[in-house]
């Protein structure tokens, strides 16, 4: 096979061309121990325990004040007693 164009041969295909004019700026890496990593995590999971409790007890107090678990005829007895003013 005969490859022509962007620097290609016959041994190397060059299948795209750098269009960067400029050199790029240097990567930093920062790095701390494995330990921190898993303190960190414990943190996180100690802290959404304890958040999922305090969602779930939210949830939860919404979803009685609103009594859904009541049938609609208890909801409809319940109003219309407390028009009655009983």
């Amino acid at each position: 096979m005969q490859f022509t164009g962007n620097g290609s041969s016959t041994y190397q295909l060059n299948w795209y061309t750098d269009r960067i004019k400029s050199m790029l700026p240097k990567a930093l890496m920062f790095s701390v121990p494995v330990y921190i990593y898993q303190l960190m995590i414990l943190a996180w999971s100690i802290w959404l325990a304890f958040a999922l409790i305090k969602w779930a007890q939210w949830g939860w107090g919404d979803f009685s004040m609103q009594e859904y678990w009541r049938s609609k005829e208890v909801k409809l007895k319940l109003k219309n007693k407390d028009v009655e003013g009983g």
